[in-house]
Parts: C-alpha cells; sequence; structure tokens
C-alpha cells in the first residue's frame, strides 16, 4: 500500500525542484510535470497533488526559503493536508 506522507514528500521535492529550475513555471505547469512523473495509484496521487499545490504556494510566499524549510513545513502540515482531502472525499461520498 502507497503511504500518503511518502507521495507527498516525493511530489513535494519533485515540485521543490521543478520550481528551482522553472522559477517562473506557473501551478498547471508544476501540478502536470507531477501527474506525468509521480507513480502511484490514482486514488493516492490527490495526495501528491495538494502537496505540490501547498509546496508552490509556500515558495510563492516565501521565495528565498531552503529546499529544507519547504520540506519541514510540508512535513508539519502533512496530517493537516490529508485530513482535509479525506473530508472532502467524505462528503463527496455522502452526496452521491
Amino acid at each position: 500500500m502507497y503511504d500518503k506522507k511518502l507521495i507527498m514528500s516525493i511530489a513535494g521535492s519533485m515540485a521543490v525542484s521543478y520550481k528551482k529550475n522553472r522559477p517562473d513555471a506557473e501551478m498547471n505547469e508544476i501540478l502536470n510535470h507531477i501527474m506525468r512523473n509521480i507513480i502511484s495509484k490514482k486514488d493516492i496521487k490527490i495526495f501528491g497533488i495538494a502537496a505540490a499545490s501547498y509546496v508552490v504556494d509556500y515558495l510563492n510566499k516565501n521565495p528565498n526559503s531552503t529546499e529544507k524549510r519547504v520540506m519541514q513545513n510540508l512535513v508539519n502540515e502533512a496530517d493537516s493536508i490529508i485530513n482535509s482531502i479525506e473530508k472532502q472525499d467524505n462528503s463527496i461520498e455522502i452526496k452521491n
């Protein structure tokens, strides 16, 4: 079974690297890169996308942050991100 936090760490790291190499890259470009290159089940990819989105947003707000600081913030917020996704997923299932 794929670990959500592992996928989030991989995707977050990929997003940091992509943004570092292409500072002007837009969110959609970065997320497309993650979607094409991360190997995971579709239902787990959402956690990677959320992590990449968090990382890009963090970097846009804190452009001088180190990769270590960005990844530490992602790890600190991982449980909150996971809970938010799972709550959203549950509310969609209830509506259907």
